[in-house]
C-alpha cells in the first residue's frame, strides 16, 4: 500500500515553534530507506540541487502580526534564509554511523571549539541559536500558499486571547484565504488521507482552529483530522485558559477519531508549571525554542507508522488504539532511548508522559501504539519479544505491558542537527547526532486527570459566572458553558466504564 499525503495546520506561536523543529527534522531525515517522507513535503517545481529534488512542507501556519519578527518578505526570502540557517560557527563534526548508547548518553565524536577566524559567523548564528521567533531556526522553504497572518491581531499585546475570539474571526476575507489555501494544498495531494493540526489551545487560536477542523469535517470527510492542542509554560497566564482548552476539546471531540494533547509541563494544585524531566535532557521549560523541540521530537516519530513506504493504514492506525468515547489520548516520550531499563537505577524513567495532569506512571492502560526508532544504534537485539519488552512502558498494575500494544519498530536512527536546540546532557549540540527514539500514544485512564481539572473549572463558571465578566467579554454563553461540561462528563464517564 503506497502513503497517502498528510497536510499540516499550525495555528498559533507555540504551534509554529513546534511545527518550524517538526518540518526540520523532516529535511535532516529525507533520505530514508524506510520513511516515504513525501507524506509530509511536496516535490517543488525548481530544478535539483546537487542532483537531489527540492521539497517543501504540505503545510498552512496562522500567526499574529509580528510573531514572524521578520518581515514576511524577509521570512519568504529562500535563497538568504537557507544560507543563514545552513552556515553555522564551528567545524563539522563526522561521527560513526553506530554509538553506544549504554549509558543513555548520545555520544559523538568531540566538538570542536569554533576557530578565531569564526567569531563572526558565530554572532551572526547567535540569533537563531536563541530562538526568539520561530521564523529564526526555519530552513525549509515557505511561500506566500503557506502562511496567514492576523493583521488585526498583534504579537506584544497579546489580544488574542478567546476561544470565542478564535471562532467569530473565522469569517470574511480570514476564512476565505485559509479555505483557499488548504484548497490548494489538498489538490497538489495525490491522495490525502489526513491533516495534522498543531494548535495553541489557551488562546484565541483553539477557536479559530476548532472552526477551521470542522470546516476540514465537512469538505475533506475523507480524510482524517487528527488534532494536537499543544500547551507551553504560559499556559494558564491567561484568565479564561482552562476555558479554552475545554471548548477546544470538546469541538475536537465532535470531528475527530482522534485527539492528542501534549506539553513539556505539568501543573500544581495552584496550577504553578512544573517542569517534566527527562533522564538524559536539560531543556529549559520557560524557552518555546526548547520546549517545542521535544513535541517536535514526539509528533515525528509517533506518526510514522503510517508515513512509512510500507504504511500501516490511517484508518487502521485511528481502529487500533480508539474505544467508543474514548478519544482522548494521553502520550509519552523516551528521547533518548536508553539500554538501560528504568529498573535498573534510581534515576528517571526512560519513558515520560507528555500528556497535561496525566499521572506520571501509566497505570491501566486498554490500548496503546509504540514506536521505537533507530534499533540500529542497539548493540544487542530486540527482535524477540522478552528483550524488546524490557524497553517498553509497562502499562497495566501488573507490570506487564498491555494486552493490546502495537509496537512499530525503525530501524533507522533520527537525525539532529542544528538549529535543534542543545538539550542532551552531554553537553554542546554536536553539528550533526543521530538518537534512538521512542514515542507512545496511550489510551488509558490517566487522561481522566485532565478532565477532572476541566470539568471542576467549567462548573465553578456556569455557578457563579456573574463574578467573572473576562468570561462573558470572550464570546462565550453560559449555554455553551453548560453544553460543554456535559460533554465533558460524558467523556469521563466513558473512561471510567472500562
Amino acid at each position: 500500500m503506497a502513503s497517502g499525503n498528510v497536510i499540516t495546520l499550525q495555528f498559533g506561536t507555540f504551534s509554529n515553534f513546534v511545527g518550524t523543529h517538526l518540518f526540520n527534522l523532516q529535511e535532516w531525515n529525507s533520505i530514508s530507506d524506510e520513511v516515504d517522507f513525501e507524506v509530509l513535503l511536496r516535490e517543488r517545481n525548481v530544478a535539483p540541487v546537487n542532483g537531489q529534488r527540492q521539497y517543501s512542507p504540505r503545510v498552512l501556519l496562522v500567526d499574529v502580526k509580528g510573531a514572524l519578527q521578520r518581515s514576511e518578505s524577509d521570512l519568504l526570502d529562500v535563497a538568504s534564509i537557507s544560507k543563514q540557517s545552513r552556515n553555522w560557527d564551528g567545524k563539522i563534526v563526522n561521527i560513526n554511523n553506530r554509538i553506544d548508547i549504554e549509558d543513555g548518553d548520545v555520544n559523538a565524536d568531540d566538538v570542536h571549539n569554533a576557530d578565531s577566524d569564526e567569531t563572526k559567523k558565530a554572532n551572526e548564528a547567535k540569533k537563531v541559536r536563541n530562538g526568539s521567533s520561530w521564523s529564526d531556526y526555519r530552513i525549509h522553504d515557505l511561500n506566500q500558499k503557506n502562511i496567514h497572518v492576523l493583521n488585526q491581531f498583534t504579537h506584544v499585546e497579546s489580544t488574542f486571547s478567546s476561544f470565542g475570539q478564535g471562532r467569530s474571526v473565522y469569517c470574511g476575507s480570514v476564512k476565505d484565504d485559509i479555505e483557499e489555501k488548504i484548497r490548494v494544498l489538498a489538490e497538489d495531494c495525490n491522495h490525502l488521507t489526513a491533516f495534522h493540526i498543531l494548535t495553541d489551545a489557551d488562546n484565541g487560536f483553539s477557536g479559530l482552529s476548532s472552526a477551521v477542523t470542522d470546516h476540514l469535517s465537512d469538505e475533506y470527510g475523507g480524510a482524517a483530522t487528527l488534532p494536537f492542542p499543544l500547551l507551553s509554560h504560559e499556559f494558564l497566564s491567561n484568565k479564561i485558559s482552562l476555558l479554552n482548552l475545554a471548548m477546544s476539546v470538546d469541538s475536537f471531540n465532535n470531528s475527530c477519531p482522534l485527539i492528542v494533547p501534549l506539553s513539556t509541563c505539568d501543573w500544581d494544585a495552584k496550577y504553578q508549571p512544573i517542569q517534566r524531566k527527562f533522564r538524559q535532557l536539560s531543556y529549559k521549560m520557560a524557552s518555546l525554542y526548547e520546549s517545542s523541540s521535544l513535541l517536535a521530537s514526539y509528533i515525528d516519530t509517533i506518526t510514522l507508522p503510517y508515513r512509512l513506504k510500507r504504511p500501516l493504514s490511517i484508518t487502521d492506525y485511528i481502529s487500533s488504539i480508539k474505544l467508543a468515547g474514548c478519544n482522548m489520548m494521553s502520550s509519552s516520550l523516551a528521547l533518548p532511548v536508553s539500554l538501560r531499563s528504568a529498573s535498573d537505577t534510581n534515576e528517571l524513567p526512560i519513558w515520560q508522559k507528555l500528556s497535561p495532569w496525566s499521572a506520571t506512571d501509566f497505570g491501566l492502560c486498554w490500548r496503546q501504539n509504540l514506536v521505537l526508532k533507530g534499533l540500529s544504534l542497539f548493540n544487542e537485539s530486540l527482535s524477540s519479544g522478552d528483550a524488546l519488552a524490557r524497553w517498553l512502558p509497562k502499562a497495566n498494575q501488573d507490570g506487564h505491558l498491555s494486552p493490546l500494544t502495537r509496537v512499530n519498530l525503525v530501524s533507522e536512527p533520527l537525525i539532529i542537527k542544528k538549529p535543534f536546540p542543545p538539550i542532551f546532557n552531554q553537553g554542546l549540540m554536536p553539528d550533526r547526532c543521530v538518537v534512538p527514539v521512542g514515542a507512545g500514544l496511550h489510551n488509558d485512564k490517566g487522561i481522566v486527570g485532565m478532565l477532572n481539572v476541566l470539568t471542576d473549572e467549567l462548573k465553578m463558571l456556569v455557578s457563579k459566572l456573574g463574578r467573572f465578566h473576562h468570561v462573558s467579554e470572550s464570546g462565550i454563553e453560559r449555554d455553551e458553558i453548560s453544553e460543554c461540561l456535559e460533554s465533558l462528563l460524558t467523556m469521563k464517564d466513558c473512561y471510567s466504564s472500562y
